[in-house]
């Protein structure tokens, strides 16, 4: 879009009863619309400063100068790589735990001390860690592909980057990852995502991390004390995923009959549900059955009641408008519901990243001897993971 200015006048600012210069056509471009049109001055006047009396000048051909080609990039990003910061490096960097605090001290020498950080953000100084030429190169190659501060990626704290605590003085490295290290949620049966967490605790008080980051290949996870497969985890939000222990769909029909005080009975072949008979209690997850409404989603709670001592039928508490229309259908689909028991103790142990980016945009470098280079400071910063 352009907007043209049909008369646009100008006036020499100090003089006084000067009459206004007309520009005859001035084409102007909206700051922000696209695409750009040209824009072509037909008519203007300049003043030579100093003649007397004041001279006009002509301008009847004015070219303009593109200062730049290329179009700076202005779009932002909030992607944090899988490439992790050089470990040979990461090694002997010096990392810093940082709040944000705010300390009044009043005339009497009290203070007032307000938090405004729920969470600390980490920060590492990595030149430290440079000793040698290859080092070196190795920075400059990962400040290069990281494109400064713009890029964020996975770093290791050797200092704190697995679940588990050293109780030794004398202790060298944390002791390995078991899956009883942390304790990340309480069953409520209907619940089956959980965020990865680290808790820090001292007598009085503790503080729950959240752990965005996962190693891939070093999550463990338990259910009330029995290592668990039936589970997946993402590495870029640390959200563990349980999956369904037992899934069947019967070829042959399936009978659902009349609900009484919510409750209604799928029928079936003898021996169809005796696999399901460790469940009961447990949420099930129902589809198949040709009237929609007899089916029952993941998020809905339907409970498996009971199975009849010859596995023919089971009986199904039907959450509210569910389960209404008596029929049978082929193809009826039946899930175990994911979510761990009812208060069911639910534990991980993990390695794990910090994500985190450059502080600067500046990688100072130098050679102090033959095969020895070092770096000035270089800092990297902790990014916050949003919620997912």
């Amino acid at each position: 879009m352009s907007e043209r200015l049909t008369s646009s006048n100008a006036a020499a600012v100090g003089h006084v009863g000067r009459p206004a210069d007309i520009f005859s056509g001035v084409v102007t471009q909206v700051m922000g619309d696209h695409p750009e049109p040209p824009r072509r001055f037909t008519r203007a006047d300049a003043e030579v400063h100093g003649a007397t009396p004041p001279a006009k000048r002509w301008f009847t051909q004015t070219c303009l100068q593109i200062l730049s080609t290329r179009t700076p990039e202005y779009g932002f990003t909030n992607v944090i790589l899988p490439d992790v910061f050089p470990d040979d490096i990461s090694y002997n960097s010096v990392g810093s735990t940082r709040f944000a605090t705010d300390v009044i001290v009043v005339d009497s020498g009290d203070d007032q001390r307000v938090s405004r950080w729920d969470q600390p953000i980490m920060e590492f100084d990595v030149a430290y860690g440079v000793r040698t030429m290859e080092q070196l190169t190795h920075l400059i190659t990962f400040f290069r592909a990281m494109r400064g501060r713009f890029y964020a990626f996975n770093y290791r704290d050797h200092v704190d980057y697995t679940s588990s605590v050293a109780s030794a003085y004398e202790a060298r490295v944390a002791p390995p990852v078991k899956s009883s290290d942390q304790l990340i949620a309480i069953g409520d049966g209907v619940k089956y995502q959980f965020q990865l967490t680290k808790t820090y605790a001292s007598s009085t008080q503790s503080q729950v991390r959240t752990i965005s980051r996962p190693e891939p290949g070093t999550v463990l996870v338990e259910v009330d004390g029995a290592l668990s497969s039936l589970w997946t985890v993402d590495t870029d939000s640390g959200f563990v995923t349980f999956t369904t222990p037992l899934s069947e769909t019967f070829t042959h029909p399936l009978t659902l009959g009349a609900l009484s005080s919510g409750s209604g009975t799928i029928s079936g072949n003898v021996g169809d549900f005796n696999a399901y008979k460790p469940f009961v209690g447990r949420g099930i997850i129902i589809s198949g059955f040709t009237t929609n409404v007899n089916n029952v989603p993941i998020d809905k709670g339907a409970i498996l009641a009971a199975v009849s001592s010859d596995g023919s039928a089971m009986t199904v508490n039907y959450p509210l408008n569910y389960g209404t229309h008596p029929e049978a259908s082929t193809n009826v689909r039946l899930d175990v519901h994911p979510a761990p028991p009812v208060n069911a103790v639910i534990k991980a142990g993990f390695q794990f990243f910090v994500p985190c980016r450059f502080d600067t945009d500046i990688l100072p470098v130098t050679l102090e001897d033959y095969g020895i280079g070092s770096s000035n400071s270089v800092k990297l910063i902790e990014v916050r993971q949003s919620a997912f």
